[in-house]
């Protein structure tokens, strides 16, 4: 569970980073950040294994107090954690409960806004859509999220895409595209993680292209 907070912790501060070396402005929303990242485990920079995801085009990697390594364009991150399941046989639902209840105590103003039971390749997952804020001594940063948890062989993953509350709209869209790309194999000996990245586009994405069914 300590594993899963840090984790989750983790993801929801990430942005904090990002956010006040593109922005002095906000620089206010650091010292939170930073003593929140005191407490938390640095999450290793390599994919777990047999794990693949499309990036949208122009995400690159970058870091944090909390991860080595993560992908970002402008406002918007995208963050790939996993999480050794203690109980074997644990149900999918019953860890995106805890996950949800870490959201609850970790984040500030934190409002569930959807939530559906998918398939992505073969492998069930819940994926969560919920606004939050980072709030510091004089500033506050409204945030929104895209959260997909999977289970597979006793192994959790959390993907957690998020941008602006302003610009979510046109991220999410992508976020989607990239959790639809997922796919997680039985893990052979000595296989690793991959990151494959898209074209360009050729053309605008439309509004309408940016809507999840």
């Amino acid at each position: 569970m300590r594993r899963l907070h840090a984790i989750l912790l983790g993801a929801v501060i990430a942005f904090g980073c990002t956010g006040c070396m593109t922005n002095p402005d906000q620089s206010s929303l650091a010292e939170p950040e930073s003593s929140a990242s005191d407490s938390i485990i640095l999450i290793p920079s390599a994919l777990p294994e047999n794990f693949t995801i499309t990036l949208p085009p122009g995400f690159t990697a970058t870091s944090s107090a909390a991860y080595e390594e993560y992908y970002v364009l402008n406002d918007a991150s995208i963050i790939i954690s996993d999480d050794p399941i203690a109980i074997s046989g644990e149900r999918l639902e019953h860890y995106t409960a805890q996950i949800k209840e870490v959201y609850e105590q970790t984040a500030d103003d934190y409002r569930l806004q959807d939530e559906s039971t998918v398939t992505i390749n073969g492998t069930n997952a819940v994926i969560l859509e919920f606004s939050y804020a980072l709030i510091g001594e004089n500033a506050r940063q409204d945030l929104q999220a895209m959260v997909a948890v999977m289970l597979h062989h006793d192994v959790a993953y959390v993907i957690t895409c998020k941008s602006k509350a302003e610009t979510y709209l046109q991220y999410r869209g992508m976020f989607r595209s990239a959790i639809d790309s997922i796919e997680i194999e039985t893990p052979p000996e000595n296989t690793e993680g991959a990151v494959t990245h898209t074209a360009p586009p050729t053309t605008t994405t439309s509004k309408s292209e940016t809507t999840v069914s």
